[in-house]
């Protein structure tokens, strides 16, 4: 059995429609269709991080997939555009590199072998990481914390959402001097693997780019495993 970790990206450029539908549709009918498949088997334990500039632990390791996809799920976009959380506007790959291994340690540390005998039987199991976004660029941030988390050995893959022509989004956001006030924006955003691509180049795993609601990642995530 297997560990599979999943790292969604909620910041606002999902909610962009460059590639038939919205990014963020296409992941989640991606992440859906694949835990639903025979390439996750039973036994196999998932968890779910979601982030922007900050991350989010939405359930630890379980083996019940219908618990993943309800919390899965709960990963929304507003649809009257309306972003309260000021935290969507960006996206901070080196934080969610740091809250997974604390979050995972966590978990292995609350069931050490021998402390809930008879109640939770826990084997550490080999693990992968699947983070799903639209990217970003590279900072000094990202360099540092990856290259302590390359250090756990943990093959991760990357899955970019999104197109080279990108699109764009109108939200209104709380202004930072007065909530009661929404400010209107402009999101413009187009695909950057940049990020993306240093993450799996430094954990020996691989990229997937999806430019189109048709594209399959099917194959590239069980082929991951």
């Amino acid at each position: 059995n297997l560990d599979i970790i999943f790292a969604v990206d909620k910041s606002v450029s999902m909610a962009v429609r460059d590639v038939g539908t919205s990014r963020h549709e296409v992941m989640m009918k991606e992440i859906i269709s694949f835990v639903s498949s025979p390439a996750v088997h039973d036994g196999d334990r998932l968890t779910l991080f979601a982030f922007s500039e900050k991350s989010n632990w939405r359930m630890p390791l379980s083996d019940d997939r219908e618990e993943f996809l309800d919390k899965l799920l709960e990963v929304e976009h507003p649809k009257d555009r309306v972003y309260y959380d000021r935290s969507q506007l960006y996206t901070y790959f080196a934080g969610l590199l740091d809250h997974i291994p604390k979050a995972l340690d966590m978990q292995d540390k609350q069931f050490l072998p021998g402390r809930f005998r008879g109640v939770v039987n826990w084997t550490s199991y080999p693990r992968v990481i699947f983070i799903f976004s639209d990217g970003d660029s590279i900072d000094g941030s990202l360099n540092v914390s990856l290259a302590s988390f390359a250090k756990r050995g943990i093959k991760t893959y990357t899955i970019g959402l999104g197109t080279s022509q990108g699109g764009s989004i109108a939200i209104k956001t709380p202004a930072e001097n007065d909530p009661k006030i929404l400010e209107p924006t402009l999101i413009q955003s187009k695909l950057n693997m940049k990020a993306l691509d240093l993450i799996k180049d430094k954990t020996g795993g691989k990229s997937y780019v999806v430019s189109s609601s048709s594209t399959q990642v099917q194959s590239f995530l069980a082929a991951a495993l």
